[in-house]
């Protein structure tokens, strides 16, 4: 369900970001106030040490509800949610997260996964939140074992306070917050040229993450683990009639029926069915959820109201606060999996609307799934290694929302080939929402019935060697590859960069296309696949000129959508992009401009008809939902000038 959410947050900011027209500059209206926007990122360290005592009571009021009170992701609205809530003090979790990554999540929050970015919260606050949310995987005891470890193995060097190493001080913040425990541990077990020997077989692994652990205290005003969220929980405020829901909350006090009485606000109402017909139980709720639009282009949650479904399936919320621009869905839980109505935006004085939400029945049976569109691109980015990138739209075409067969098992299961390394995920990590299993990998997000319900982004390496000499002359060196799809395929692309060429059976070349900003790809297009059947063919060559990728028009979190001259939407473009913009080894930003002014050189001329109508066709798509706004504004500029010359 990550993907709906996903997708109702991307389509509130198409919606309210748009009608969209030759206009550049939209008039707000009377009365409009300007949204607080989501809090953004300074350096990510912590100007002073982290108080853990006062990150205690921070992550007992904002944290906790979800969390829980010991960070076991057991608290009270945690089962509202269709997404499982990671468990902070698991020490396997919080071993691989730098603090930094953790101030990131707390500041910018992530919305697929329902976790608000908390901008009531100083940069201080958030870091003695993050300080107190890791202390939660340790123990007084595993301090106080690490402190003898440490005494006897790396006090000598370090000092009894951690500061006698200036390449490793731990009382440094910024040092210690660029560094996850599992990467601290391992220069431990590995040793750091040229003083520092290695400890591999030396200590133990409990060892060295408990003098980690101790290690870490030195930079923390309180000792690590030594309050509890349960004994910081603050006395709750009285809550006046004006006072906004807390962040992070999922189930604020509903209205009396004197406040609704009294409230002059709009209403939502709407009806829950059933996909297969029959009752419901009872004891449903649903919830509401409101968004306000940031100038940033992000959304803030700023109602959240829960509501009971009735005996004939129907629910109603009154007295709704609805300002201008406000984004509104609602949701429910059902079986374990949370469901989602369409998305209302409060314009032109509506504020009454009907928002039903169908559900359905469950099953275990992943055979009734099947991809409608399979996208492979190829990245020759780093040498000797191709990155094989998936962008699959996935339908399911039964009537059951197919879920797990069994606890902590994955909804769906994917295989990759032999020889992969370095696997990553568009949205998740491995030991979260996806699970390793013998030969690919398991997804454990419910897939509903629905044409498109369930898309997924995730890469991996192969090995690869460019022909060179002799065989390159002569087109040899080719590379076999055998990417499995695991389910059946009714439309599978592969794009190539310029300059490689792809080859196998029933393998069509659809041509070079262009994906705009000088990004040339060639695409080939396959016959339908069934499931097991996999997708092989030969690649040789080298990329003609490295893709460029324009960083005014995507982030690590906007996928950007190409679109060709003519308007052809390409979509694994966008997975493309982002894992460009992931990549260590970004290009030179004068030389991406250099890259980018000759491939505009390079690019064809259109005629007045083809530019109208790729102007039509990418109104289209954006309206659509499957365009970033700034590649939509970037590229319509860029038809709009070619037309402005033939004119």
């Amino acid at each position: 369900m990550k993907f709906r959410a996903l997708l109702l947050v991307v389509l509130l900011s198409l919606a309210l970001s748009a009608c969209l027209s030759l206009a550049e500059d939209i008039t707000p209206p009377p009365g409009y106030v300007a949204p607080t926007p989501v809090p953004t990122l300074g350096a990510l360290f912590p100007a002073s040490a982290p108080d853990v005592a006062n990150g205690a009571a921070l992550f007992a009021e904002k944290c906790a509800p979800c969390h829980g009170p010991t960070g076991m992701g057991d608290g009270p609205q945690a089962s509202m949610l269709s997404v499982n809530v990671p468990v902070l003090a698991q020490p396997e979790i919080a071993r691989r997260a730098a603090p930094a990554r953790w101030f990131t999540i707390v500041t910018q929050g992530n919305i697929a996964n329902f976790m608000p970015g908390f901008a009531s919260l100083s940069d201080q606050e958030r870091w003695d939140v993050v300080a107190y949310a890791q202390s939660l995987s340790t123990s007084p005891a595993e301090i106080e074992a690490g402190q003898a470890v440490y005494e006897a193995n790396c006090v000598l060097c370090h000092g009894a306070n951690g500061k006698s190493a200036p390449a490793a001080d731990f009382t440094n913040l910024q040092w210690l917050t660029s560094r996850s425990l599992d990467e601290w541990a391992a220069s431990v077990r590995q040793g750091m040229a040229p003083a520092m020997p290695a400890f591999e077989g030396q200590l133990a692994d409990a060892d060295i993450y408990a003098a980690l652990a101790y290690a870490r205290t030195f930079a923390y005003t309180a000792p690590v683990a030594a309050t509890s969220a349960e004994q910081a929980t603050p006395e709750p405020d009285t809550a006046t009639e004006t006072d906004p829901p807390a962040e992070g909350s999922l189930d604020p006090a509903a209205p009396t029926e004197t406040e609704e009485a009294a409230a002059p606000g709009g209403q939502v109402s709407g009806q829950i069915s059933s996909g297969v017909g029959g009752d419901l139980p009872s004891g449903l709720k649903v919830t509401l959820h409101g968004f306000d639009h940031s100038g940033d282009g992000s959304f803030s949650e700023t109602v959240t109201v829960e509501a009971s479904v009735g005996a004939d399936g129907s629910y109603l919320f009154e007295g709704v606060d609805m300002p201008e621009g406000r984004a509104f869905y609602v949701s429910l839980d059902y079986a374990g999996t949370e469901y989602s109505s369409d998305a209302a935006f409060v314009q032109d004085g509506l504020n009454t609307f009907d928002l039903p939400i169908q559900v359905y029945e469950t099953t275990t049976d992943p055979s009734v799934l099947e991809i409608s569109q399979a996208h492979v691109l190829l990245d020759f980015t780093t040498p000797d290694v191709v990155t094989v990138i998936h962008f699959l739209v996935i339908s399911n075409l039964g009537e059951q929302t197919v879920i797990a067969a069994g606890e902590g098992q994955p909804v769906v299961n994917f295989s990759l080939p032999q020889g992969y390394t370095n696997l990553k995920f568009e949205d998740g990590v491995i030991g979260e929402r996806f699970l390793l299993t013998d030969g690919g990998f398991g997804d454990t997000v419910n897939v509903v019935p629905g044409e498109g319900q369930y898309q997924l982004v995730f890469a991996y390496d192969l090995p690869y060697t460019a022909p060179s000499g002799v065989s390159a002359l002569f087109g040899g060196g080719a590379t076999d590859l055998d990417l499995p799809l695991t389910f059946k395929a009714t439309s599978v692309t592969l794009l190539v960069p310029e300059g490689v060429t792809a080859s196998g059976e029933g393998f069509t070349d659809s041509g070079l296309q262009s994906m705009g900003s000088g990004a040339n790809f060639q695409m080939y297009t396959s016959g339908a696949l069934e499931a097991g059947q996999n997708l092989v063919f030969k690649i040789s060559g080298s990329p003609k000129a490295a893709a460029t990728v324009d960083e005014t028009t995507g982030g690590n979190q906007n996928i950007v959508i190409g679109v060709g001259a003519l308007g052809l939407v390409l979509l694994l473009v966008g997975a493309y992009m982002f894992w460009r913009d992931r990549r260590p080894e970004i290009a030179d930003a004068a030389d991406d401009e250099d890259d980018l002014d000759e491939a505009e050189d390079d690019e064809p001329e259109l005629d007045e008809d083809e530019i109208l109508d790729a102007i039509v066709a990418l109104d289209d798509q954006f309206k659509s939902g499957n365009i970033a706004e700034a590649a939509y504004r970037e590229r319509r500029a860029e038809l709009k000038a070619q037309l402005k010359k033939l004119q």
